[in-house]
């Protein structure tokens, strides 16, 4: 959504609570830079939200994703890029807390992520959050390209 107006009908429709995250340019991280709210359950609240990230990250703002609240389960990260040196990368961790490269670190695969449940993975094997989340914190394969 680019609008407030528009944020607005989207949290209309979820139907109830929801999250809004900003999407800007050169935003990694949305929690960390202050662009995630969470709970967010009234048309001033949705309202004040986009307020909030159009004041935090003016002309890069390109819009205002609106996502229903979900309870349970854990916060998953995920993020793709093009690497200009080795191609395709994908990251995949814990979410819900600034990604960091702690003594788990971050590990790179020549090999492309699963396509199917069956697939062999390049997910490392091994950190804190293993075998619960089935990857360290911040795990980075990099699919293909130079290597």
């Amino acid at each position: 959504m680019r609008t407030a107006d528009g944020a607005v009908q989207r949290w209309r429709a979820a139907g109830g609570p929801v999250a809004l995250k900003a999407e800007a340019t050169g935003l990694l991280h949305k929690a960390a830079a202050g662009g995630v709210v969470l709970d967010v359950d009234s048309e001033d609240g949705v309202r004040a939200a986009v307020g909030r990230f159009a004041a935090r990250f003016g002309d890069t703002l390109r819009g205002v994703l609106v996502q229903p609240m979900v309870s349970g389960g854990d916060e998953v990260l995920v993020g793709a890029t093009v690497d200009a040196v080795v191609g395709p990368v994908l990251t995949v961790g814990p979410g819900g807390a600034p990604p960091t490269r702690s003594a788990d670190g971050a590990t790179c695969s020549p090999s492309p992520p699963p396509t199917t449940p069956t697939a062999p993975s390049p997910t490392p094997r091994s950190g804190r959050g293993w075998p619960r989340r089935a990857a360290p914190r911040s795990a980075t394969c990099c699919c293909g390209g130079a290597g």
